[in-house]
C-alpha cells in the first residue's frame, strides 16, 4: 500500500509466509503452534456444506463480549441447505434454545476433535423425532440433550441437518466450529482446510498511542492520541511527540476473498525502534472461561464512545488471555530526546499482510505529574474480594472482577417519578468487568409491592432503562439485589405490567397454513415462562428470541384437522405478572 510510513510486506515476504504455513500443515502434521498448541491431525475433514463457500465471520473475530469461536459460512441469504458431518463420529450433544446458538448439533470424532453446527433450521429426521419426544415429555421448548455414544452415530459426509437462522443469528448462515474434544476449546478451523484460499489482505484503519502513567503524555494531552489513516493525507509527514511510558493500539480489518464482511485479525506484531518485538498476539485457540477478557484486550472506553475496535498492545493485570507472546508487554519508556520508529505488522491466516511505521519524538513533559483532586478514595483491588457500603447500598466484588485496580466512584443522584429508590451511579460505564458484582439497594416503598421490585440499569441519569436483572432478589431485610457485569446508573423499579400477547395470523384455517404464530413480549423484566394448550392439551410453541416470536407447527400432532378448538397461550414475566390469550381457532 502506497501511503506514508506504511510499507506493505513485500510479495516475497508474503510468499514465504504462505510457504511456511503450507509446510506446517502438510509436512508437520503433529506440530504445534507457538501459543495455541493446536495439533494438526493428518485426517482431512470434508466441508460441512456443498455450496460455494464464502465467509461472513472468521475465528477470533471481535464480538461485543467474546471472541468468535468459529467461522460463519454464508448460505446465499436463504435457509434449508443440507449440512453434513465433517467426519465419522457420534452426536454427543443436541441443544435447542430461542437464543444463543439456536438449534445446534455437537459431533465427536475419533481423532480427538469435535465439530459444532449452529443456527440450524432442522436436524436429521431421527434426531428431530428424539427432540420432539423430549419436548413433549418435559413440556418445554429449550432442551440440552446428551445422547449415548451409540444412539446417533454418523459417517463422514452424512447429512445431519439443514442450515437456518435460529437463535441470535444475524441472518441465515452456518456457524461452524472445530474443538479439542478433551478441553472443549475451539480451534481455528482454517488449520484443517488448507485448500481454502484467501488472497485479500487485511487493512490497518487507526493507530492509538496511550500515556500510561500520571507523568506520561502524548501530543500535549494525557488522553490517548488516535490517528485515522483514512484521513491522513498521502504526503503528510507525521511525528508524534510524547513523554514517559507509552503503549499502543491498532484498529484493523480482515476481509476474506469473495465477501465484504469485516472479520478479525489472526496475528498482530508491534516492533520497537531496533526491530525488537514489543508485542505479539495470535489467535489459534480460545478458552470459553477467558472470553470476557476481550473487554480488556480492546479499548473498551473508545468502543463505548465511538464504536472503534482498537486492540491494545499492552496488558492489564487481570488479562491472562493465552493469545499473547510471553515477555512482550507492549509498553515503551521514553527517557531522552530521541525520535523513535515503531512498526505494526498484521497478518491473516493465509499470509496476507499490511504494515505501518510511525515516529514518536521523546520530549520533556511540559507539566508536572497529575495531581489528583481531594475526592473520596474507595480502592477496589482487581484480584481481591471487596465489599463497599454507601447510604446502605452494598456493592460486593469477587476477586478478579476487574481487569485492574480502580478508585471506585459512587454518587447518589436523586429520584425519578417512575422509580421507587434514588438513582445511584456506580463508577463509570466505560470501565469493563470480567466477573459480575452483587448490588443490594434498600427497599423503602410500599411493602405490598415488594415482590414486584427489581433493579434496573439506565443508560444515562435521565435516560431510558437499558438492562434489567432477572427480576431481582428480595430478602428479609428488605434489600433488592442483583448481579451486574456493567457499571452505570442503577435504581429500583416496580413491575406490575403483564406481558403483551398477540396472535399474528388470527381467523385462519390453521389446517391450511400449517402454523400458529404469536408475538409475545414483556417490556420490563422479560418473559421467564410461557406455555400453550389446545383443548386443554399442552402443545409445543417454538421460540425465536430475536423477534419475540413463538410458533406451533401442526405437523407435531396427529389430530383430525378442520375442527374448531380453543387455543390458550400463557406468558409470565420474571416478577410473576401473567397474561393469557384465549381464542377459538380452526385446527
Amino acid at each position: 500500500m502506497n501511503r506514508p510510513f506504511i510499507s506493505a510486506l513485500s510479495s516475497i515476504h508474503m510468499l514465504a509466509l504462505k510457504l511456511v504455513l503450507l509446510l506446517y500443515i502438510f509436512l508437520l502434521p503433529t506440530a504445534q503452534t507457538l501459543w495455541g498448541q493446536v495439533p494438526i491431525d493428518s485426517t482431512k475433514f470434508v466441508l460441512p456444506v456443498k455450496i460455494p463457500v464464502f465467509f461472513s465471520g472468521n475465528f477470533g473475530e471481535l464480538r461485543a463480549s467474546h471472541f468468535h469461536a468459529g467461522i460463519d459460512i454464508k448460505t446465499q441469504g436463504k435457509t434449508g441447505f443440507p449440512i453434513y458431518s465433517i467426519d465419522e463420529g457420534y452426536v454427543y450433544r443436541i441443544n435447542i434454545s430461542g437464543g444463543g446458538y439456536g438449534n445446534a448439533l455437537y459431533v465427536r470424532h475419533p481423532n480427538g476433535y469435535s465439530s459444532v453446527y449452529a443456527h440450524l433450521e432442522a436436524f436429521s429426521p431421527e434426531i428431530e423425532k428424539k427432540v420432539l419426544q423430549l419436548q413433549y415429555e418435559k413440556q418445554k421448548f429449550d432442551q440440552n440433550i446428551f445422547p449415548a455414544p451409540d444412539e446417533f452415530t454418523v459417517t463422514k459426509g452424512q447429512q445431519i441437518g439443514l442450515s437456518g437462522n435460529t437463535g441470535r443469528s444475524g441472518g441465515p448462515h452456518l456457524h461452524f466450529e472445530i474443538r479439542d474434544s478433551q478441553t472443549e476449546e475451539p480451534l481455528n478451523p482454517f488449520f484443517f482446510y488448507p485448500h481454502i484460499i484467501d488472497t485479500t489482505p487485511p487493512v490497518i484503519n487507526r493507530i492509538a498511542i496511550y500515556p500510561l502513567s500520571d507523568s506520561s503524555w502524548v501530543n500535549g494531552s494525557q488522553e490517548p492520541f488516535i490517528f485515522d489513516l483514512k484521513k491522513l493525507p498521502i504526503d503528510n509527514q507525521v511525528t508524534v511527540e510524547a513523554s514517559g511510558t507509552i503503549g499502543f493500539g491498532i484498529d484493523a480489518t480482515e476481509y476474506l476473498s469473495g465477501s465484504n464482511n469485516r472479520c478479525g485479525l489472526y496475528t498482530i506484531e508491534l516492533l520497537g525502534p531496533n526491530g525488537e518485538i514489543l508485542y505479539t498476539s495470535q489467535i489459534d485457540r480460545l478458552n470459553f472461561s477467558q472470553n470476557r477478557m476481550i473487554l480488556s484486550h480492546v479499548d473498551y472506553a473508545q468502543r463505548k464512545k465511538n464504536g472503534h475496535k482498537l486492540q491494545k498492545s499492552f496488558l492489564q493485570a487481570g488479562n491472562s488471555l493465552s493469545i499473547y507472546q510471553k515477555d512482550a508487554p507492549g509498553t515503551f519508556p521514553l527517557s531522552d530526546t530521541s525520535t523513535y520508529r515503531f512498526t505494526y505488522r498484521i497478518h491473516d491466516f493465509h499470509g496476507n499482510a499490511d504494515s505501518i511505521s510511525f515516529r514518536i519524538k521523546s520530549v520533556a513533559s511540559p507539566f508536572s505529574p497529575t495531581v489528583r483532586q481531594a475526592t473520596p478514595n474507595y480502592p477496589v483491588v482487581w484480584n481481591e474480594a471487596t465489599t463497599l457500603e454507601f447510604n446502605e447500598v452494598k456493592i460486593q466484588f469477587p476477586a478478579k472482577a476487574l481487569f485492574e485496580t480502580i478508585d471506585f466512584e459512587f454518587e447518589a443522584c436523586g429520584t425519578r417519578d417512575s422509580l421507587v429508590s434514588e438513582v445511584y451511579r456506580l463508577h463509570r460505564a466505560d470501565v469493563p468487568l470480567f466477573r459480575p458484582f452483587r448490588l443490594s439497594i434498600p427497599y423503602q416503598a410500599d411493602t405490598s409491592l415488594l415482590d414486584k421490585a427489581f433493579i434496573l440499569q439506565l443508560d444515562t441519569l435521565e435516560g431510558k432503562p437499558i438492562r434489567f436483572s432477572q427480576g431481582g432478589e428480595s430478602d428479609a431485610d428488605r434489600f433488592i439485589s442483583t448481579r451486574s457485569y456493567d457499571f452505570g446508573y442503577f435504581a429500583i423499579g416496580i413491575d406490575t405490567v403483564a406481558p403483551k400477547i398477540k396472535i399474528l395470523n388470527p381467523d385462519k384455517d390453521y389446517g391450511m397454513i400449517g402454523k400458529i404464530e404469536i408475538f409475545a413480549k414483556d417490556e420490563l423484566t422479560g418473559i421467564s415462562h410461557y406455555e400453550a394448550y389446545l383443548d386443554d392439551t399442552w402443545i409445543l410453541f417454538r421460540y425465536d428470541a430475536k423477534y419475540d416470536y413463538y410458533y406451533h407447527l401442526l405437523e407435531d400432532l396427529d389430530w383430525e384437522r378442520g375442527k374448531v378448538r380453543t387455543l390458550r397461550f400463557i406468558a409470565e414475566d420474571a416478577k410473576g405478572n401473567r397474561s393469557e390469550l384465549i381464542q377459538e381457532i380452526i385446527y
